[in-house]
């Protein structure tokens, strides 16, 4: 049995008359999950932090970075990611 609980923020910054029609939009995620005592290695509080850009309707970029640190350190010490993406709409 566990449970987890996130928080998304995230801002579009205001640069329609600088470089429209893209688009920038950071944001920041807090997320915590806990299980039973049986897995402690699991139970994580994790940072994300990452930036949305939408050069046009149809495409966006994004680069993300993490953080996760575990509640017990079975796993060798903090998690830590780099991601990209690209997503296309058509």
């Amino acid at each position: 049995l566990g449970w987890g609980v996130y928080g998304l923020i995230s801002y579009e910054l205001p640069l329609d008359k600088l470089i429209d029609p893209v688009k920038i939009s950071p944001y920041f995620m807090y997320e915590l999950n806990r299980y039973d005592d049986t897995r402690q290695f699991m139970n994580l509080t994790t940072y994300i932090g990452g930036l949305n850009v939408k050069p046009s309707p149809y495409v966006t970029i994004k680069l993300e970075a993490g953080l996760g640190i575990p509640q017990e350190d079975y796993l060798g010490g903090n998690l830590k990611s780099i991601a990209a993406q690209l997503a296309v709409s058509f």
